[in-house]
């Protein structure tokens, strides 16, 4: 096994994660929506991504006026962001400062997983400008002639997923997801995981030798796979999400356009010089 002394301190940061989540009573349900999401994002979430991944609950909006729905969880740039926050916390956030979302609910049936996915696809329909792997950061960066070889594969992508308590059996959302898939429904989570199951579907694709894979999905995928991580269940979502985050190259930073806009409605003024 590689990595031991890593993922054995992951565990032991899920374990107490868990016991985290049952001291807030949230697998007995009995919190509202608001405190289920802080309760998730604080003891299952936050402890484990680097602080360049900011969390928050809001909006998302484009260059053209399209807007997201509201949204549970907004990871987004906080190292290079435009990111305004209301008054009551809210965030309100360009997309190219914005990595994904993530719904987080109380019980996952049809309705809410149906809820989920139309509120990832209202982020995942908002366009932005295309990166590959050599925009390094919102600030720096190359342009490849087409003449050198690279990964141009295109980064500007978003994550999506849910994150639920408590939910059906794995089985019936794994077949609707897999269903709606073949149906040819494109916008549809990266992951779904139930904290109390104890399980985690995420978008894969078979390798050459037959092999399935949960990473580098972002680029196709051919099914949805069903994974019963057991007490692992915490550690392997985080790992999975930072892997998802790390293949997203977020576009240049649109502050400079921004304050293009906003200064159209102002009035400058520059002292007269005297001949």
């Amino acid at each position: 096994m590689k990595w031991p002394a890593l993922i054995a301190a992951m565990d032991a940061k899920a374990r107490q994660a868990t016991a985290q989540l049952e001291e807030a009573k949230v697998f007995a349900l009995h919190l509202s929506r608001g405190e289920c999401r802080e309760a998730v994002v604080a003891s299952a979430i936050r402890p484990w991504l680097p602080e360049r991944y900011g969390l928050g609950s809001g909006e998302v909006v484009g260059v053209d006026g399209s807007r997201s729905k509201a949204l549970d969880i907004v990871i987004y740039d906080a190292l290079h962001s435009v990111v305004f926050r209301t008054a009551g916390g809210k965030l309100l956030c360009p997309a190219e400062s914005v990595f994904g979302t993530i719904e987080v609910k109380t019980m996952l049936d049809m309705t809410e997983l149906s809820d989920g996915i139309s509120k990832g696809r209202s982020l995942s329909v908002i366009s932005r400008p295309k990166t590959d792997a050599y925009r390094f950061t919102p600030t720096s960066g190359f342009e490849l002639g087409h003449t050198l070889a690279g990964d141009r594969r295109s980064r500007h992508h978003y994550v999506t997923g849910i994150v639920a308590v408590d939910a059906m059996e794995g089985i019936t959302i794994l077949l609707e997801l897999e269903g709606q898939r073949t149906q040819g429904e494109e916008q549809l989570p990266d992951l779904v995981v139930c904290l109390s199951g104890k399980w985690i579907i995420a978008k894969a694709k078979r390798t050459e030798n037959g092999k399935l894979t949960l990473g580098d999905t972002e680029w196709g995928y051919d099914t949805y796979a069903c994974v019963d991580a057991g007490d692992r269940t915490i550690t392997v979502m985080n790992l999975l999400l930072q892997a998802k985050l790390q293949n997203i190259n977020l576009p240049k930073s649109q502050a400079e356009d921004i304050l293009t806009e906003a200064l159209k409605a102002t009035t400058v003024k520059i002292p007269n010089r005297s001949p």
